[in-house]
């Protein structure tokens, strides 16, 4: 999938820490690709350096699993918007585990056991996920690394495989398998706040396309012909301003740009960077 393909992209760190995270640790930033089946085991901080947006990725070619009793706590801005847990086969999470971050599956089957405390997302590109008794909830913010697409309101999801809540548990966010069933969700003592999607429910998305319109303004007044409109499909977009105007002692010139509203609109935001103002002086 895009997603497995965008986060397999980024550039690993480190290829040389053991197979097995935890037994008191501290883990810093990085993107921790290794060979083998890894594990966490115990207790293991994850400190983010005092940056909101450190990214921690650990990358195995095999399982991921974690020993009962694991407890992964978040120090520092380390947060499990941004953190990767990516096995190419199964995930099997043991019970009474708690852990923050993406549980992702290449290939292969999640099993969670029971009073594991999850704050993230299970999602497998083919197997089944079977979560309970315990608690899973999304993250409060979206990635700031990885563009999660279709799935970012999903705590589980899989491209293929069943889907089955095996107690009571409290879910916070939405469920959904593009092929095999979702049971037991309607079981006494559990709670979804979300969605369930059975195979083949479609949640259409209709994109909306802004449109932004620049233009330099003298003493917060528009210069005449100085306007460009562009639509936003792409970020990056390069926008040329030109204008003639007198200047006068004290007088500023700014560049401004406003953002259409548009129904079913959630909000948008543009930013301008690398900006250059080049002067021409005519006698």
């Amino acid at each position: 999938s895009l997603i497995y393909t965008d986060i397999t992209s980024i550039s690993v760190t480190n290829t040389t820490h053991a197979l097995t995270f935890g037994s008191g640790d501290t883990l810093d930033p990085g993107v921790y690709s290794l060979s083998g089946a890894v594990s966490v085991s115990g207790s293991l901080t994850l400190d983010g350096g005092g940056n909101p947006n450190s990214l921690f990725i650990i990358r195995s070619t095999a399982a991921f699993n974690t020993v009962a009793g694991s407890v992964v706590t978040l120090i520092n801005g380390a947060s499990p918007e941004n953190i990767y847990w990516v096995a190419q086969d199964a995930v099997g999470i043991g019970a009474n585990t708690t852990i923050q971050g993406n549980i992702f599956s290449n290939s292969a089957a999640i099993a969670v056991g029971s009073s594991c405390t999850i704050t993230g997302r299970l999602l497998t590109k083919a197997g089944a996920i079977s979560f309970g008794p315990g608690t899973l909830s999304l993250p409060v913010n979206p990635s700031t690394h990885v563009d999660l697409l279709g799935v970012d309101s999903f705590i589980i999801f899989t491209c293929g495989g069943g889907v089955a809540n095996t107690g009571a548990s409290t879910y916070t966010g939405n469920i959904g398998t593009n092929l095999g069933a979702i049971t037991a969700f309607d079981a006494v003592g559990c709670i979804v706040n979300g969605t369930i999607y059975q195979a083949g429910a479609t949640s259409v998305v209709t994109p909306v396309y802004h449109i932004v319109t620049f233009g330099l303004y003298q003493g917060g007044v528009l210069i005449p012909n100085s306007e460009r409109t562009r639509t936003a499909l792409t970020a990056g977009s390069d926008i040329y301003l030109h204008a003639v105007s007198t200047i006068t002692t004290g007088q500023s010139i700014e560049a401004k740009w406003r953002v259409d509203t548009q129904s079913s609109d959630t909000g948008a935001s543009v930013s301008a960077v690398n900006r250059i103002l080049s002067l021409t002086r005519v006698r």
